[in-house]
Parts: structure tokens; C-alpha cells; sequence
């Protein structure tokens, strides 16, 4: 049961890791768009400065948990490796206090975005798209990093180790 757990996280952070990056590379086609309108052809951009700045927070906000799936954040180990065999104390207690600021972050950000779905709530700017839109990925993004830190914290309960460890592995 806990590697099929795990599958499913693993494919749930990939797919939202695929999304991050065709959000990354949509920014980047439309920055190309914008200083071509602008600088060659003398035209005014509407859209293009908002899709950019929401695009590269989804980007961020989507990437999240694959970066903590596969350990890819920064960390100083300075403090565990002094620790030895006993550092998965210490992920511990860091897993608890990140799922404590996630979860809030997480159940706060589906409350927002079902006010902005609900009340079909606006941008404030001159392409105003729904808000729910943009919100979207702050919703995903957090849901998946909260699903993360708790099976990182079952990991550790259970395994002394992290998820992506174990499941690689093959515990």
C-alpha cells in the first residue's frame, strides 16, 4: 500500500512539475511576443506583463512539491550530520513546523479561491481574467506540498527516512 502511495505522489508532483515548466516556457514565449509588439512594431501590450508575472508564481507555486519530492531544495546539513543516525529527529520536527505554515497557507488559499470562484471576482487591471484563474495554482501547489510533508512525516515516522529515499529504495 505504500509504494502505490507513493506512485501516486510521484506522479502527482511530476505532473504538476510538467505544468510549472509549460508555464515557465509560456512566460518566456510571451516575453519574446511583448518586446517584439512593443519595440518593433511601436504597439502597446494589455495582457502580456500579468500573464508573465501570474505564469512564472504558478510556475513556482506548481514546482514546489516535485522539489521537495526529490530533495532538490536548499538545505544546511551542518546540524544533522552532526547529529549521525539520529537526524531524521530533527527533518522531523522541520517537517511538523513546515506543515503547520503550509497547512494554513493551504486551507487560507482554498477559502480565497472559492470567495474569487464563487463571487466571480476580477483582476484589477485592464485584462482583468477571473481571479480564480490565477489562484488556481497557489490551490494545487500548496494541496500537493501539504499531501508531500505529511507523507515525509509518515516516512520519518515509520521509516527513519524520506519519502523519496524510501521510495527509491523500495520500502
Amino acid at each position: 500500500m505504500w509504494n502505490g502511495i507513493l506512485k501516486i505522489n510521484k506522479l502527482l508532483s511530476n505532473v504538476s512539475a510538467s505544468i510549472a515548466i509549460i508555464m515557465l516556457l509560456l512566460a518566456c514565449i510571451v516575453v519574446t511576443e511583448m518586446v517584439y509588439i512593443r519595440y518593433f512594431l511601436q504597439g502597446s501590450t494589455v495582457w502580456e506583463t500579468e500573464f508573465i508575472m501570474y505564469s512564472i508564481v504558478a510556475s513556482t507555486l506548481l514546482g514546489s512539491p516535485y522539489v521537495l519530492l526529490t530533495q532538490g531544495h536548499v538545505k544546511i546539513d551542518l546540524v544533522p550530520n552532526a547529529m549521525g543516525n539520529k537526524k531524521w529527529i530533527l527533518e522531523l520536527i522541520s517537517s511538523f513546523m513546515s506543515l503547520t505554515f503550509v497547512s494554513v497557507l493551504t486551507f487560507t488559499s482554498w477559502e480565497y479561491f472559492i470567495e474569487a470562484y464563487t463571487n466571480n471576482w476580477l483582476t484589477e487591471t485592464v485584462w482583468a481574467p477571473p481571479l480564480w484563474i490565477p489562484l488556481l495554482s497557489l490551490v494545487i501547489g500548496m494541496t500537493f506540498l501539504c499531501i508531500q510533508i505529511i507523507l515525509n512525516i509518515c516516512s520519518l515516522i515509520a521509516f527513519k527516512k524520506c519519502v523519496f529515499i524510501a521510495h527509491e529504495e523500495g520500502l
